[in-house]
């Protein structure tokens, strides 16, 4: 005999909010110039207007610094 458990309501309708996705909130970002910690949204510093850097490694060594960029979405600084 197969039985059917009814799913039980929530009153403020926020069942699935305490569902762990394996998702995290995006971090903050430090300022490579002022190091203050800035929303993961922005694109440049809120109190010096330094732009964001995203510094990439691969396992060879090399490093790549990407910045946002006026013409192209980043500019390439390799080091």
């Amino acid at each position: 005999m197969t039985r059917v458990l009814p799913v039980p309501e929530t009153a403020d309708g926020n069942f699935y909010s305490n569902i762990y996705t394996g998702q995290r909130p995006p971090s903050s970002w430090q300022c490579h110039m002022c190091t203050f910690r800035n929303h993961p949204l922005l694109d440049k510093c809120e109190e010096c207007d330094m732009p964001r850097i995203f510094v990439v490694r691969s396992p060879d060594g090399i490093t790549v610094r990407l910045m946002p960029g006026r013409r192209s979405k980043y500019i390439n600084i390799i080091s």
